[in-house]
C-alpha cells in the first residue's frame, strides 16, 4: 500500500512541477523541484499540528468542495456548450 502512495505522490508532484514550469514558460522544470518540495513539506508542517486536525478538515471541508468541483463544473460547461450551440445529436 505504501508503494502505491509513493508512486502516486511522485506522479502528482511531477505533474505539479511540470505544469508550473509550463505556465511560466520555463525551459526546464528541474529548477522548480527543490522549491516545490520545500514548500510542500513546510506547508504540511505549518497547516496541521496534529493528524486529527487534518482528518477533521478533510471530513468537513473537502466534501462541499468536491461536490462543487465534480458536479458544478461539468454542469457549468454543459450550460456554456448549450448556449454556444456546441455539440448535440446528429452534427
Amino acid at each position: 500500500m505504501a508503494v502505491h502512495w509513493s508512486y502516486q505522490l511522485g506522479i502528482f508532484f511531477f505533474c505539479t512541477v511540470l505544469a508550473t514550469a509550463q505556465t511560466f514558460n520555463l525551459k526546464e522544470y528541474k529548477a522548480l523541484v527543490l522549491p516545490a518540495g520545500v514548500l510542500i513539506i513546510t506547508l504540511s508542517i505549518l497547516l496541521w499540528e496534529h493528524n486529527i486536525e487534518f482528518m477533521v478538515q478533510i471530513v468537513q471541508v473537502l466534501p462541499p468542495f468536491l461536490l462543487a468541483l465534480e458536479a458544478g463544473l461539468p454542469l457549468l460547461l454543459l450550460v456554456v456548450a448549450y448556449l454556444r450551440g456546441i455539440g448535440g445529436v446528429g452534427k
